[in-house]
């Protein structure tokens, strides 16, 4: 899993595809607790690709992927950050 390995490694940025698919509901509520967590005290950045309208519900920003196109999603605000 990948947040297990950036806790191992410090990693700044982690690289997830469907990091809470194969979880039940707590375990993957508790999982995204953990990123959050992650983001504030040690800096580390998620980039996650999911189907879970409840994970996305989650994020700070969100894309969405259509016809070869990267598109910030309706209703989340983006940020830039130095």
């Amino acid at each position: 899993m990948a947040v297990a390995r950036a806790l191992a490694t410090d990693a700044r940025l982690v690289l997830a595809d469907e990091p809470t698919a194969n979880l039940d509901h707590d375990t993957a509520y508790r999982v995204i607790e953990l990123m959050k967590k992650m983001r504030d005290d040690l800096g580390t950045t998620f980039v996650f690709s999911t189907h879970d309208p409840k994970i996305m519900a989650e994020a700070e920003v969100t894309f969405t992927l259509e016809d070869g196109r990267l598109n910030p999603s309706a209703g989340k605000a983006v940020a830039a950050h130095a």
